[in-house]
């Protein structure tokens, strides 16, 4: 009867623990799009990562095309079209509401000044646009 007991008691919490629905955090999406980029660009995911962070200068065009990846994988860049708005709402939450302030204005002028021929530059100078602003 114990065993029955057990076997029950590690169902039902197996099937509760299964049923119940654990919202991602929002760096999940990130770091998934991020992981697919460092493959498809062969880029290390310790780089990719820096690179994002912009703890990393970029320095080839492997990285440059990482961020673009990442860029189109996060919807910042669809349809050629860079997603600012998008881009400052995920900013957002590493900055104080103060240089939220200064920065917004500032990072859209950057952004509007973008070269948009090659996707691979343009993801660089997005990139080199957050990097001004939060220096």
């Amino acid at each position: 009867m114990r065993i029955v007991t057990v076997i029950a008691v590690v169902c039902y919490l197996f099937v509760v623990n299964n049923c119940l629905t654990t919202p991602s955090s929002p760096g999940t999406a990130s770091l998934e799009v991020l992981k697919k980029c460092s493959s498809e660009n062969n880029v290390q995911p310790l780089i990719a990562d820096k690179l994002v962070k912009h703890t990393q200068a970029v320095s080839n065009k492997n990285e440059k095309c990482l961020l673009s990846c990442f860029l189109e994988g996060m919807e910042f860049y669809v349809n050629g079209e860079i997603k600012t708005d998008k881009i400052l709402q995920y900013l957002k939450t590493s900055l104080s509401d103060e240089k939220y302030k200064n920065f917004e204005g500032t990072f859209k002028t950057c952004v509007s000044k973008v070269n948009k021929t090659d996707e691979c530059k343009l993801a660089n100078e997005v990139h080199s646009c957050v990097d001004v602003e939060q220096s």
